[in-house]
C-alpha cells in the first residue's frame, strides 16, 4: 500500500502559481527528479538543530566544513558552496542553507 501522506509535523512544498495564490504540493509532486530534493521530510526545529550543529562544526571537521563554506558567485551578492549558498544582505555576507526551490516546489512561503 502506497502512502500519500506525511505524519507529523513538517515543512510544506507550494506552489505559487498563478501570482499571489499558494497550493500546498507537499503531497501532490514527488521531487525526487532533483536528485535527493524530496530525500528530507523535517521540521522547522530539527533543520535549526541540525544546521547549528553543522556550521558549529559538530558534524564535520573543519577543513570539510571550509570547503562547504567556499561559494562560487552565481550572480551579484549570490554565491553557492558544496550544500551551502550565501548571499549578501547590507549588514554581512550570510551563508546559509540552500532554499529547497525546484521549479514547481518551493519551502518558502
Amino acid at each position: 500500500m502506497v502512502e500519500t501522506r506525511l505524519r507529523g509535523p513538517h515543512v510544506h512544498g507550494y506552489v505559487g502559481d498563478p501570482p499571489g495564490q499558494l497550493t500546498d504540493t507537499t503531497t501532490l509532486l514527488n521531487p525526487s527528479w532533483a536528485w535527493a530534493a524530496g530525500a528530507l521530510v523535517s521540521n522547522v526545529t530539527d533543520l535549526a538543530r541540525f544546521y547549528r550543529a553543522l556550521l558549529d562544526g559538530r558534524l564535520i571537521g573543519s577543513g570539510l566544513l571550509r570547503e562547504m563554506r567556499t561559494t562560487v558567485p552565481l550572480a551579484p551578492g549570490i554565491g553557492y558552496g558544496l550544500g551551502l549558498a550565501s548571499t549578501s544582505q547590507s549588514c554581512r555576507r550570510a551563508p546559509g542553507a540552500t532554499t529547497g526551490c525546484t521549479p514547481a516546489i518551493s519551502t518558502r512561503r
